[in-house]
């Protein structure tokens, strides 16, 4: 990869083998926010607490990640990937701008060849962005629902919806569920489909 103002993370544990590109929940406003209100899936967040503790280390790369693609980058900042690479935007955080989606969808655009998967929240900055851009083709977008065990209707422009349900609840029909395995093992959650798909996976 080239050099570039972005941090580009190696992840670990569930995303062994996967690239990232995260931002830190810590200073992001509209995770700030989500936590604060109860019964969402935010309150009991592991992002959060990773970097309030053994991801500690990542707080200042994350945070910057999140301020410098608060601009738009020009084409000689962003980071080259593997051609048969799977980069995840946002393991952790949340995007706080438009901006910082509109860089991801740059991203993609000049890695053509490696396949990208966004999780967000944030559903009216996805519709802003492209109303004006076309999703690039390797580009994954899941809808992660607020309130947990309760699944969103998925918005255009995503491929599926991923929900987090208490341990022990019956999960919907027609439910793929996450079992905690490697994504590099299954990868169903990378899979461009062309209908809308529910994902769910058991309170951590």
């Amino acid at each position: 990869m080239n050099a570039c103002p972005i941090k580009v993370s190696t992840m670990t544990g569930k995303l062994a083998g996967f690239f990232a590109i995260n931002f830190n929940p810590q200073t992001c406003h509209f995770c700030n926010k989500m936590r604060s209100i109860e019964g969402t899936v935010c309150t009991h967040c592991y992002s959060h607490k990773m970097v309030c503790t053994f991801r500690a280390s990542c707080n200042a790369a994350w945070s910057h990640n999140a301020h410098i693609m608060s601009r738009v980058l020009h084409a000689q900042e962003l980071p080259r990937f593997p051609l048969d690479a799977v980069v995840r935007f946002l393991a952790h955080g949340d995007m706080d701008n438009v901006t910082q989606l509109i860089n991801f969808i740059h991203i993609a655009r000049v890695n053509p060849l490696t396949h990208f998967a966004l999780w967000t929240k944030r559903t009216d900055l996805v519709a802003e962005a492209f109303a004006i851009y076309k999703k690039p083709d390797n580009l994954t977008l899941i809808q992660s629902s607020v309130f947990i065990g309760r699944a969103e209707v998925c918005q255009e422009h995503f491929n599926a919806v991923f929900t987090v349900y208490p341990k022990g609840q019956a999960l919907p029909a027609d439910t793929h569920h996450c079992a905690g395995k490697k994504c590099a093992d299954c990868m169903y959650c990378y899979a461009d489909g062309d209908l809308p798909y529910n994902i769910a996976e058991a309170l951590r």
